[in-house]
């Protein structure tokens, strides 16, 4: 019964971290179309996603904003870099975010973030955009089971 205790709480404390760094990454913002979304599911070679990585990369010349040609190769760069860490996917996938990240003003922060899901990733996904995908990693975040209770005496019933 002990182990079942601690084991719900860990369970907890990782729902926990997972909501905070969610909310971290929603709050990140970048300009144009610098940030890179990729969700790579556990069932996904990584040579075939670097291989379209790199396929991206020559796409890039085509981005007519230097700075954000720049920016987008830059996190191509950096995501490429560190999936050659990996052999395979984790066993519920990974996520990757990266890209330069508005800190005030007219400065930025390139950032590159690694998320192992609680769940595993159903489908591959990779997005630029001003802001982060987040809805696969949100979804996981939902209540699966839900519960009702329903109370009866002679009178009335309440649910």
């Amino acid at each position: 019964m002990a182990e079942t205790v601690l084991t719900e709480k860990d369970e907890a404390r990782r729902r926990y971290e997972f909501k905070k760094m969610l909310g971290r990454l929603e709050e990140k913002e970048g300009s144009g179309t610098e940030l890179i979304s990729l969700y790579i599911p556990p069932d996904k070679q990584i040579s075939d996603v670097t291989a379209q990585l790199r396929d991206e990369f020559g796409q890039c010349a085509n981005i007519k904003s230097k700075q954000t040609k720049t920016n987008v190769q830059s996190a191509l760069s950096s995501i490429l870099s560190r999936l050659k860490n990996y052999k395979n996917p984790p066993p519920n996938g990974m996520a990757v975010f990266s890209g330069a990240v508005n800190i005030g003003g007219d400065k930025s922060t390139f950032e590159t973030i690694i998320v192992e899901p609680p769940e595993p990733l159903g489908t591959y996904t990779y997005r630029c955009s001003s802001n982060f995908e987040l809805e696969p990693l949100r979804q996981m975040l939902e209540e699966k089971f839900v519960y009702g209770l329903l109370v009866l005496d002679r009178r009335e019933a309440y649910w």
